[in-house]
């Protein structure tokens, strides 16, 4: 990427407005002024383009390249989590994507952000998801004629992933294709509780940390200079620790629109698994969340 030219006075040289000068003179002073900066803001920035060689220069020497991607996510979620007490008292919640009535009273966050380094075919990378959100389920009495009760459910989770990739395509300079092959480990953390509103007994919770390895490819196509469009996905899990196979996708479509700043749209999922082992009362704290729904970004670059 070549940086923009801008407007650059010379060592020493400031502009400061005179205060004792005639009328005309100030009305020149004011003239000399707008016509620097309007030769600033003329100045024409460096071309922008995507490239399937993000991390090498034009004449094929590695250099390095940035981005950073903070998505806005509405996802659909569906969760069981397991609160080491016998069966029928696990947090299970199934919540519709929400509509922007609803977001704040049922999903209480939801971010997705990705950081992808470059130097020649060698890249590095750190994902981050976070999903909060809470239900609320009206029982009736137990009782004719008595109050009825609300069982209130709440999860959150945070996956951390870091890890790294080569690019094994493209294979010469013209290429609209690119593929990147990666590997890393993600660091989860997943809490829930259940507990009925108004109640002297209080509810049940549990956290649970632990870390899984992932496996994956990012195949990115470039229709033009201005235009790229990635499909991510990666395996996790992997039969780790108690990590059942999970997975995770994503399909983006992005527009360049200056040098640094480029839009994005498009549809991501992830299923994380965790198979716990039940103790000899029934006792599980397996985990299993799946999170799906469209994204929206905005991307920087440098």
């Amino acid at each position: 990427m070549q940086p923009s030219s801008t407007a650059i006075l010379p060592r020493g040289f400031h502009l400061e407005r005179p205060t004792n000068v005639p009328f005309v003179a100030r009305h020149a002073w004011l003239l000399s002024a707008a016509a620097l900066i309007a030769a600033a803001l003329s100045t024409s920035p460096a071309a922008a383009q995507f490239s399937a060689r993000e991390g090498f220069t034009p004449d094929g020497t590695a250099h390095w390249s940035f981005e950073v991607t903070p998505y806005v996510f509405l996802p659909n979620v569906d969760a069981k989590i397991g609160l080491a007490h016998p069966p029928g008292t696990d947090v299970s919640v199934n919540q519709s994507r929400p509509t922007l009535a609803d977001v704040v009273g049922h999903l209480t966050g939801a971010f997705v952000a990705d950081s992808l380094v470059r130097y020649g075919n060698w890249s590095g990378e750190l994902n981050v998801f976070y999903v909060g959100l809470e239900t609320k389920t009206n029982l009736p009495s137990v009782l004719p004629g008595g109050p009825g009760a609300t069982l209130k459910n709440t999860l959150s989770a945070t996956f951390i992933s870091p890890g790294f990739g080569y690019q094994v395509l493209p294979t010469d300079a013209t290429s609209k294709l690119a593929l990147d092959v990666r590997a890393g480990f993600s660091y989860d953390s997943v809490s829930a509780s259940s507990q009925f509103e108004q109640s002297l007994f209080g509810g049940t919770s549990h956290s649970s940390s632990f870390v899984q390895p992932w496996i994956g490819a990012r195949l990115s196509y470039y229709p033009s200079p201005k235009w790229r469009v990635v499909a991510a996905g990666a395996l996790t899990g992997l039969g780790v620790d108690g990590g059942a196979i999970g997975w995770n996708s994503r399909l983006t479509l992005s527009y360049l629109v200056t040098n640094w700043l480029d839009v994005t749209l498009g549809y991501s999922a992830i299923q994380t698994r965790r198979e716990g082992k039940s103790d000899r009362n029934g006792e599980n704290r397996s985990i299993k969340l799946l999170a799906y729904g469209p994204v929206a970004a905005v991307g920087f670059r440098f």
